[in-house]
């Protein structure tokens, strides 16, 4: 059975591929609290002593707003940590970054489209991209959009039904357009990426 390490394990795609393939791997899921990815010597301490076959990471500045003034913060978590992990791990990489790294001219976007961030978390997380590419032989790089879960507080789904329910008026933008994929889904998708051996972008 391959072992498999989660980073960012208490968010939303971290609880579903736990939730639903836990008996398929030999796993080990680790928070913020448990592992900062920003702090090298952790990360090198948690490959040292558990020795993944693959790492699916989780961990991300997702703050899309306050990425505008805490760039250096957003890029380090998104982009730097990569390094922390991929200078000590030579396994299967799962890597999961965004369509802000497109600049919503059109969509949906192809795997072969330009990338242009026209934000800084956006481009936070292209480069990310870049070192994950440059570091890694053996990557999968999911572009997601939009995932959403219910019970999640980080879940702009379960943030409506709650407002609604609630009855506290929301403000949303009306101006942008997305393909929500539900956090079960995607954990399906990246399991039979991980089974079928498959390696690259996917959007």
């Amino acid at each position: 059975m391959k072992k498999l390490l989660i980073t960012g394990g208490n968010g939303q795609l971290g609880r579903a591929f736990k939730a639903k393939f836990n008996s398929r791997f030999h796993l080990l899921s680790l928070d913020r609290n448990e592992l900062d990815i920003t702090d090298r010597l952790k990360v090198e301490s948690v490959l040292k002593n558990f020795k993944p076959d693959i790492i699916l990471n989780c961990a991300a500045y997702t703050n899309v707003d306050g990425a505008e003034n805490n760039f250096d913060k957003a890029n380090k978590v998104n982009s730097y940590a990569i390094k922390n992990i991929l200078s000590e791990f030579d396994g299967l990489f799962i890597q999961i970054s965004t369509d802000y790294i497109f600049d919503g001219k059109k969509g949906p976007y192809s795997e072969l489209d330009i990338s242009n961030p026209i934000n800084n978390y956006g481009l936070s997380k292209l480069n990310g991209e870049k070192i994950a590419l440059e570091m890694s032989q053996n990557l999968i790089l999911i572009r997601a959009n939009v995932i959403f879960d219910l019970n999640s507080k980080s879940s702009f789904l379960d943030w409506v039904i709650r407002s609604l329910k609630n009855k506290i008026e929301i403000f949303v933008v009306n101006d942008q357009f997305g393909n929500p994929i539900w956090s079960v889904d995607l954990a399906k998708i990246i399991f039979h990426l991980i089974k079928n051996e498959k390696r690259g972008i996917f959007n």
